[in-house]
């Protein structure tokens, strides 16, 4: 028996030896090793670099958004503490209910006080804190005092459009009004 596996081992140690052979061998073990280095080492490390890679970019992208927003902020804080003494002011100006039924009241005892009457007084849309309305107006009144008495009601209006047609002594307007909504601090 031990001659035997003496024999098989001689036999395959010169199968092993023979040069063709061995050439064979050698060149499957080599491409053997360099698919698994490849697929097992080099994929791997390619893609955690990549992925590195993107992940430096989206980083330096929000470090920079994060850059221009500080310093929208900062200037809007410097904004803010420039006219922060004014606010009192805004507060006692301001009504305490912004409601565009409010508003139209006042709008037709201004319009009044001027020698208008109110036709129509139509709120047309809202945008966030911008309510739009559409007033149509018509009487024999002083367009000037009429314009001074809305910049004294008890709100940030800003009048968009004014349309005058006269009809003799009687005047037909049509105002285009933007009426902010705003809280009380």
């Amino acid at each position: 028996m031990k001659e035997k596996i003496q024999k098989v081992s001689n036999n395959f140690a010169r199968l092993i030896t023979n040069e063709v052979i061995s050439y064979k061998i050698y060149l499957y073990w080599a491409a053997i090793a360099v698919l698994l280095m490849g697929i097992f080492g080099v994929y791997p490390f390619t893609r955690e670099l990549i992925g590195k890679y993107q992940i430096s970019r989206q980083m330096t992208k929000l470090n920079k958004d994060l850059s221009k927003k500080y310093n929208e902020i900062s200037d809007a804080s410097e904004k803010i503490k420039l006219v922060g003494t004014d606010v009192l002011y805004l507060n006692g100006y301001l009504p305490e209910n912004f409601d565009p039924q409010n508003y139209m009241i006042d709008f037709v005892t201004a319009s009044g006080n001027a020698g208008y009457y109110v036709d129509t007084f139509v709120p047309t849309g809202q945008e966030g804190s911008v309510v739009e309305i559409v007033v149509a107006l018509f009487g024999e009144g002083d367009l000037t005092q009429l314009m001074e008495n809305l910049e004294n009601l008890n709100r940030v209006s800003e009048i968009q459009n004014v349309e005058l047609v006269k009809r003799g002594a009687s005047d037909t307007l049509r105002l285009n009004i933007k009426t902010y909504i705003m809280e009380k601090q």
